[in-house]
């Protein structure tokens, strides 16, 4: 096992180093230029229309006509918004977008081209219904979601990354080329109030979760969790994913600025998760929430296996890998609470979701059990957390805990609660059902993580100084006991007594009940996530087509018999479109 995991910690840093190569490589110019000069006829339509190659100080092209009296003259210009403003950037990064814009500095047309986004997401802004309202608008017009445009609902930040894009790069290339100057009113405004308005709320789901957290009151808990479903999961489609961690450890990141909420949410949920553990998955993950109300109606069966768990592990190394040596991130959304709170998907991705949502109401926490990648992170991150769950004395024979923790984290080793951080999902269960309220956050073996993460070792010798002192202080240590006895203790490797515990003497969840049909649902849902990365891996390498229009060609030969062309005089001065050129 320790083979497997140095090769996939080896094969991880080597995929991540690979992506950054990729990335200062130069990607492929002529197959950009050739999507390019596709797109112009659809941003630039019209009969008789010849383009230029890209040109100027601001890369740009020119359509040009023949007039009746041969010569040609400027009828627009077509720019792409990532030569011009390539500093605006969508949720996970620049948005490639291709625009046309007539003499008078309007709108004719628009194109994406390429984006990063997820794309379960933003579906809609290749819809007509989002393009069209960009015609006929120029460098006069606010170009303002909310304003004078609408944007996608469960895509704001893309929405709005593309309306300043548009914006600027229409007042950077009319101004430019065209020699257009924009009345003074017509400036773009930063308009914060919706901003405040979800960092307000944020900011109450965080209060509300902390409350319950330091206060373990079950219903404060369930408050939490309604509270992240609702707001986090449904109004803002927000929870934390796979997508987000490759974005995070690839530099690709929102501005600040037009996207705090992000910045927020990460980082609390990083310092919660250093501090605490996984307080994220007990008290505001919104797919956590939603499982755990459903298990509600069915009293759960005996859990699998723990060493079912690993399939996790595989998920996450198999979508970092996969997300990393592509080079797009939306390879590694394979999680189907995408699909539940954007409401959109594939096939496979609707029955991953009924699966695991059946699966919760025999299993608790199905999914954050046995599959979620993002569990696995969080996890990892709580190896290094202050505080850590754990009894503070001897509990006796009690098995209350053992029994009422759903996840399988705690284990009872002799006398002693020992709660495994990976696992644990900090919903403090433990500490409400314990009669003797022995069990509770205590200080982790800071000294031995500090030496571990190569702080200075004198910090170290500080540390266990004042806790050595404080543990004699208080009576938790008599003056004849060493420190390391009192750090052996803390940690749950030694009784009070200092004896080595026997880990054989491991007692065991006496329920041994299989679990058949929660393992066909295992297999199920692994297989289909599987297949969904797949599918990304496919369909990252085939971007979809735009929709360009189809050549009249008919019309088109009588067009160049009634201007008098022969058809080498056509194909020229480019007057057959398309490649239905003969």
């Amino acid at each position: 096992m320790k083979i497997l995991k140095f090769v996939a910690l080896i094969s991880l840093v080597a995929a991540l180093g690979f992506n950054y190569l990729q990335r200062l490589k130069p990607q492929g110019e002529e197959a950009d230029l050739a999507r390019e000069k596709k797109a112009l006829s659809v941003v630039m339509p019209g009969e008789g229309i010849s383009f230029s190659d890209k040109k100027g100080r601001f890369p740009l092209y020119e359509a040009y006509r023949i007039d009746p009296a041969g010569k040609r003259q400027l009828v627009g210009i077509c720019f792409t918004t990532t030569d011009l403003v390539p500093e605006e950037r969508g949720y996970a990064g620049p948005i490639k977008i291709m625009l046309g814009l007539d003499p008078a500095g309007k709108i004719t047309g628009l194109e994406i081209l390429e984006h990063t986004e997820t794309p379960s997401y933003v579906e809609e802004i290749y819809e007509p219904s989002f393009k069209d309202q960009f015609k006929g608008k120029g460098i006069n017009d606010p170009l303002e979601i909310g304003y004078d445009l609408d944007g996608i609902t469960r895509a704001t930040i893309t929405s709005e990354a593309i309306a300043r894009s548009i914006k600027k790069g229409v007042l950077q290339a009319a101004g430019d080329r065209l020699g257009l100057k924009p009345k003074a009113h017509a400036a773009p405004k930063y308009q914060p109030g919706r901003i405040i308005i979800n960092l307000a709320g944020l900011a109450a789901l965080f209060l509300v979760a902390l409350t319950g957290f330091l206060i373990p009151k079950k219903w404060l808990r369930y408050l939490a969790l309604a509270f992240a479903l609702i707001f986090l999961g449904f109004i803002k489609n927000s929870p934390l994913s796979t997508v987000n961690i490759v974005n995070i450890i690839t530099y690709h990141l929102p501005l600040l600025i037009y996207n705090p909420f992000f910045y927020l949410l990460i980082g609390f949920i990083l310092v919660t998760t250093l501090l605490w553990g996984r307080i994220y998955c007990g008290f505001f993950c919104p797919f956590g929430a939603i499982q755990e109300f459903i298990s509600k109606w069915k009293k759960s069966l005996p859990a699998m296996g723990k060493g079912i768990r690993q399939a996790k592990y595989f998920l996450l190394w198999a979508a970092l890998m996969s997300a990393l040596l592509i080079d797009n991130a939306n390879v590694a959304g394979i999680e189907p609470f995408n699909t539940l709170f954007s409401r959109t998907g594939g096939k496979f991705h609707w029955i991953l979701l009924g699966i695991v949502l059946i699966a919760a109401l025999f299993d608790f926490r199905f999914w954050c059990k046995y599959l979620c990648p993002v569990g696995v992170v969080l996890g990892l991150c709580s190896r290094l957390s202050l505080f850590r769950f754990g009894s503070r004395g001897d509990c006796g024979s009690c098995r209350l805990c053992v029994e009422e923790c759903k996840v399988q984290a705690i284990e009872k080793t002799g006398a002693t609660v020992k709660v495994n951080p990976v696992e644990c999902i900090a919903c403090n269960e433990c500490r409400i059902v314990c009669p003797k309220g022995i069990i509770g956050l205590r200080i982790a073996d800071c000294r031995f993580r500090i030496r571990k993460i190569g702080v200075v070792h004198r910090v170290g010798h500080w540390i266990n100084f004042v806790v050595v002192k404080l543990a004699r202080h208080y009576g938790r240590a008599s003056s004849a006991t060493t420190s390391k006895q009192i750090w052996s203790s803390a940690i749950g490797r030694n009784d009070e007594q200092g004896r080595k515990i026997n880990p054989k003497s491991k007692i065991r969840n006496p329920k041994s009940e299989k679990r058949w049909l929660s393992f066909l649902l295992f297999v199920g849902s692994l297989t289909l996530m599987l297949l969904i990365l797949g599918e990304n891996i496919y369909q990252s390498q085939r971007p979809p087509a735009p929709k360009y229009p189809v050549v009249n060609v008919e019309a088109v030969k009588e067009r160049i018999k009634d201007a008098g062309l022969s058809p080498r005089e056509a194909m020229y001065y480019k007057v057959i479109r398309g490649n239905q050129s003969d």
